[in-house]
């Protein structure tokens, strides 16, 4: 070996021994390069590590020698071959020393261009690449020199030892980082758990260490409110505090913050400000470029970010990264620490403050007695100072005493010891100075420390005011033991009153219950001198108090009462129900307290139960008379049967239904007794039900003691009765409701009989027959006009004329009278005198809402269970009777009708008004059954009607007379003016002056219609009626109304054909007159036949007379024979007036004249 080679040797291990404790892999790679260069006088040399966890490179140095003067290191972290993790793969298979001489061996075409680069700038023409390896982890990285000659062997050798000396030194770094790293972390734990309450310091420490670990440009910790979204500056190293503390960001607005809290792990940001989402606020107070930013959690609540600033381009290697995230969660650590302690400490000043805030004495005490601390309520009591109490001892504070009292067994430290639990002292004695004695209810509980009974707490109550009510409330139930032997309610009274004035000791006591008869607040008792109360006198209406809680139920305290005292008022409730009241006065300057209502609520309670209890008992008594009065005095059959079936009571009814003594039926089984709708239906149906606590009803019969079977309803009910459960079984004799069954089937049948016939006559004579099919006997009346009097239609029995003379007053028989008033059916038991010497049924026959008679059957058998049936027939038989009369009225119609189409002929085929009014009038006496009709013609210039004969039933020379103007206030008027029919029944109630005409011809009714045609007026038709005939009714109205209809039609129609007929014989005159003139100017014409046309006309007429022609015929033939020769007008005079004989043409046109003549004609 060469002395060069010696030389490199030596100064390659002096660079490696001064790198031994270094840690940061970039100071060892700029040594590295900067070494190689000084050593082999190479213009460039380079070096790199690898990421073997990333599979990436990491970092890279360059150094090169500039003209052979200096050294200039060049950084080359942030070029892109960095970037390029396909590298690394194939450094890692490099494990001996390469020299590169020929470009072309490299294929990747960025890093050729790169050596180009190099070569081109340093003037070298090859590479020789030493591998950094380990023996642990292999090829770390590489180290690459840059040559303008070769290298020897011996110089390969060298540098491939010197690559291997580097790997050692890197394991060494990386083992050296973590101790340190583990170091720091120790330490900042250490600093963390000396003050947890102090979160500011200790995040102000993890800033520091992070700080000197990664060597950023600044730390900043920031902390995350979750109502508002944001992270807030909270701490920081390398900036100060305000501008921290200034800085917020919004999460939204901070996606990296956002992935961070997403993915929980530490985001690498390359270059921050090309962020747009990042305020400009935060880039220029921070002037971030690379950082790296850990998320801080609390289980699944972010508390903030831990981020590392570099304010130029940084790659941040993954060691950083781990160091960052626990540092983070160490920061996290720090703050859920600080948060805790802030809660303990918070719980603790709530514990202390209930420690003092309650109203018992607590001390905690050491096992030999000492006081180690003790609440308010202590200290108050027993009147020291928490310094001063503390210096004591439990037994002296207690007992009073100086020695220890650990021995004995009441002692609460001794039977925790013993007992290893909390227990309970009811009696200690505590010895006051100055109160004295009291009795305290004393609980120990143990304190562990370690598994062991390290300190006791004594908590002690005051109960000496409990211990007297408990004796008071002993007395006061000893009291309520007493009083349910008590029934009187005044012994009852007295005795509350004893314990009243002997155990509570009051000034006055007043006990009053509610009447409910009286309605009034009654005293029942009193103790001392109240004011204005007596015994079974009410309470005075002046005292509000008692009042008051009577109607509202509750406690009611008056601090002063109405007399100066005290008072105090409590409710007597039973079930809820107040029933009374217990009122107290005290002593002046006495106050009741809850003990003392305590007490009287007790005793109200007991009061009022003893006597709800007493009035119970005297109930059950009342009861017993009642169910034994009720048992005796039922219509039923009552039987009492006990579990096994047998009868053990029976009432009256039931020994008189089964024939059976009352001590015979005792103990005989029901089964013998009832039949039901099965054999020994009650012991295996009926009892199994019963028992169920439903009620059973079953139709059966009871078998007398001489085998008569009487049918019954069974009703059957479990009842409890001196504490044993028995069966009442009612037994309802059903023969009179059977036979009243037979009755209502047999009423159904005769009331369809009766409603087959549409005859009043055959109506009762069936109503009659089909009841003495029942064996009753029966009368119908009916009502007459006037509603006061009953006329006797039909009798089933007897002589009618005999039993009844006349109409019958409805007053006479009172059932009637109430069958009639009330429209409903009565029953009599007694004999409907003075007519019948028997009981019956009155039911009422009705039409809509009027009554119009009633029915009536006798018999000695009928009851109330008939009552039904019989009203229901009668209401059948009232609508037969509305059938029939319908159909009657039907019939009357329809002949009515008939007969007034007979009057419309009658009428119609009249020639003359005189002969149509004498058909009307004829006709309608008869159709209408009157005694007079007469019409009354419309003057228009008189503006009134005037009579118009022929009337009938009254003379024409009256009828002349009759005149009845328009404006007058009378009937027939007053039908023309409102063109409606009326009709009066009694013309006596009306005044003389507007009926005098009528009256005159001793006419009692009237009837007037207007006959009007297409609204114009002919008249008035007027009928009447003497006092003898029929009341006119609505029906007469209506065919009245009809007829008048027709009447004024054919009056019309025959003034119209009179007037008509007078016309025509004008027509008639005028035209013989014209044609006389005509036959007669015809005739002067024609010298030779003048007057031939008259005598020709003659001569007919006087044939056709002699032949029987006459009227109308007998005209027309003479007009005919003046006409005959009319046609000669139109024959010219040359042959008309020629004197001589004509020739033949002159003959044809002659003979033209009968055709001319029938063409004028």
């Amino acid at each position: 070996m060469i002395w060069s080679d010696l030389l490199a040797r030596s100064a390659l291990s002096e660079i490696v021994i001064n790198l031994i404790g270094e840690i940061r892999p970039r100071v060892i790679l700029r040594t590295v390069t900067e070494g190689v260069i000084r050593v082999f006088e190479v213009p460039l040399s380079a070096a790199l590590l690898l990421n073997l966890e990333f599979n990436k490179i990491e970092h890279i140095w360059f150094a090169a020698k500039e003209s052979g003067k200096s050294i200039k290191t060049l950084d080359f972290g942030n070029l892109q071959i960095g970037a390029h993790s396909r590298y690394a793969k194939e450094i890692r298979k490099i494990n001996n020393p390469i020299f590169v001489r020929d470009l072309s061996m490299v294929t990747d075409l960025e890093l050729r261009q790169f050596a180009e680069k190099l070569i081109s700038l340093y003037k070298v023409y090859a590479f020789l690449i030493i591998p950094i390896t380990s023996a642990i982890r292999g090829t770390l990285g590489l180290v690459i020199i840059a040559t303008k000659r070769s290298f020897s062997r011996e110089e390969i050798g060298i540098l491939e030892e010197f690559g291997r000396n580097i790997g050692r030194l890197l394991d060494l770094a990386e083992k050296v980082e973590e101790t340190i790293l583990r170091e720091k972390e120790t330490s900042l734990l250490i600093d963390l758990l000396r003050n947890v309450s102090d979160m500011r310091r200790n995040l102000k420490l993890v800033v520091k260490y992070v700080n000197e670990l990664i060597e950023p440009d600044l730390t900043v910790i920031f902390l995350y409110d979750p109502n508002t979204k944001t992270l807030e500056g909270y701490t920081g190293y390398g900036v100060s505090e305000n501008v921290v503390k200034s800085v917020k960001l919004h999460l939204q607005n901070c996606p990296f913050a956002q992935k961070a809290f997403h993915t929980r792990k530490p985001i690498v940001v390359s270059d921050i400000m090309q962020d747009t989402h990042v305020p400009d606020d935060v880039k220029n107070k921070l002037q971030p470029r690379s950082s790296l930013i850990a998320p801080m959690f609390s289980g699944d609540e972010p508390l903030g970010i831990l981020a590392v600033v570099q304010k130029r381009l940084r790659e941040f290697t993954p060691e950083e990264v781990k160091i960052v995230k626990r540092f983070a969660d160490q920061s996290a650590l720090a703050i859920e620490k600080a948060r805790l302690h802030e809660n303990l400490q918070r719980t603790k000043d709530y514990l202390k403050a209930i420690f003092d805030s309650q109203q018992d004495i607590i001390l905690v005490v050491e096992l030999d007695g000492s006081v180690l601390d003790a609440n308010k309520s202590a200290l108050d009591y027993f009147g020291l100072s928490r310094d001063e109490i503390l210096t004591k001892h439990c037994y002296k504070l207690i007992k009073n005493r100086d020695e220890s009292c650990l021995k004995s067994k009441n002692c609460p430290i001794s039977r925790i010891l013993e007992l290893k639990k909390p227990t309970r002292i009811r009696t200690e004695k505590v010895e006051h100075p100055d109160l004295g004695s009291t009795i305290y209810d004393v609980v120990a509980a143990p304190i562990y420390e370690h598994g062991r009974i390290g300190r006791i707490v004594l908590s002690m109550r005051d109960v000496t005011r409990e211990i007297e009510l408990e004796e008071k409330l002993r007395a006061v139930n000893e009291l309520g033991t007493e009083l349910l032997l008590i029934r009187d309610p005044m012994r009852i009274a007295n005795a509350v009153l004893d314990v009243a004035e002997n155990v509570l000791k009051f000034k006055t006591f007043v006990l009053a219950f509610y009447n409910e008869m009286l309605g009034e607040l009654m005293v029942y008792g009193l103790r001392g001198e109240p004011e204005n109360y007596a015994v079974n006198k009410p309470v005075p209406e002046h005292d509000m108090c008692a009042h008051r809680v009577m109607k509202f139920g509750e406690p009611y305290y008056l601090p002063v009462g109405t007399r100066g005292f005290p008072e105090i008022c409590v409710p007597i409730k039973v079930k809820d129900k107040v029933t009374g009241v217990v009122k107290v006065e005290g002593y002046i300057g006495m106050e009741f307290d809850d003990n003392d209502m305590q007490l009287l609520m007790a005793l109200a309670s007991q009061a009022g139960f003893a006597m709800e209890n007493a009035r119970l008992f005297i109930q059950l008594g009342e009861s017993e008379r009642r169910y034994r009065s009720l048992l005796e005095n039922a219509n039923d059959a009552i039987f009492v049967v006990d579990n096994d079936g047998f009868i053990v009571q029976a009432n009256k009814v039931a020994a008189e239904l089964t024939e059976y003594r009352r001590d015979e039926l005792l103990g005989k089984s029901i089964d013998e007794i009832f039949e039901g709708p099965e054999p020994f239906f009650f012991s295996t149906h009926m009892m199994p039900t019963l028992r169920t606590g439903r009620g059973v009803r079953v139709e059966g019969e009871l078998v007398s003691k001489s085998g008569a079977r009487i049918p019954v309803e069974w009703s059957g009910s479990a009842v409890g009765l001196r504490g044993e459960v028995l069966y009442l079984g009612i037994a309802r004799d059903l023969r009179e409701q059977k036979r009243a069954e037979r009755t209502f089937k047999a009423l159904n049948s005769a009331a369809l009989a009766v409603m087959r016939y549409l005859s009043e006559d055959e109506i009762f004579s069936t109503v009659g027959n089909e009841l003495r099919k029942l064996d009753f006997e029966s009368a119908l009346f009916m009502l007459d006009e006037t509603g006061n009097f009953l006329k006797l239609r039909y009798l089933s029995f007897g002589d009618p004329t005999r039993l009844l003379s006349g109409p019958l007053p409805i007053s006479s028989i009172k059932p009637i009278e109430e069958a009639i008033t009330y429209r409903r059916g009565v029953v009599s038991v007694v004999p409907l005198a003075p007519l019948f010497n028997r009981p019956g049924i009155i039911a009422p026959l009705t039409r809509g809402e009027s009554t119009i008679g009633v029915l009536v059957v006798l018999s000695n058998e009928i009851n109330e269970r008939d009552l039904p049936a019989v009203t229901l027939f009668a209401h059948q038989v009232s609508i037969a009777l509305e059938n029939a009369k319908l159909y009657q009225s039907v019939k009357e119609y329809a002949e009515n009708l008939r007969k007034i189409l007979e009057l419309s002929i009658a009428m119609n085929t009249a020639e003359t008004e005189d002969q149509t009014i004498k058909a009307l009038t004829d006709l309608t006496v008869r159709l209408m059954d009157v005694s007079a009709a007469l019409v009354a013609l419309y003057d228009a210039n008189k503006q009134a009607l005037v009579g118009t004969p022929p009337a009938a039933g009254v003379p024409d020379a009256l009828v002349k007379g009759v005149t009845v103007s328009l404006n007058e206030s009378n009937l027939i008027a007053r039908s023309v003016n409102e063109g409606k029919v009326y009709y009066i029944n009694d013309l006596t109630r009306y005044p003389s002056e507007q009926v005098r005409w009528v009256r005159n011809l001793g006419i009692r009714r009237l009837i007037a219609a207007p006959l009007k045609v297409g609204g114009n007026l002919v008249g008035a038709f007027c009928i009447g009626r003497t006092g003898e005939y029929k009341p006119f009714e609505e029906d007469d109205a209506r065919i009245f109304a009809i007829l008048a209809n027709h009447a004024a039609t054919a009056i019309r129609n025959a003034q119209l054909f009179d007037r008509l007929k007078r016309t025509l014989r004008k027509l008639e005159a005028t035209y013989e007159i014209t044609l006389a003139a005509l036959v007669n100017a015809l005739d002067a014409r024609e010298h030779e036949t003048q007057f031939h046309s008259q005598r020709v006309a003659e001569y007919a007429r006087r044939l056709a007379k002699a032949l029987g022609i006459t009227g109308q015929d007998l005209r027309y033939i003479y007009w005919g024979g003046l006409l005959h020769d009319i046609g000669k007008i139109g024959i010219p005079d040359s042959i008309l007036l020629k004197p001589g004989k004509l020739n033949d043409d002159e003959w044809k046109i002659m003979k033209q004249h009968p055709l001319i003549g029938f063409k004028i004609v």
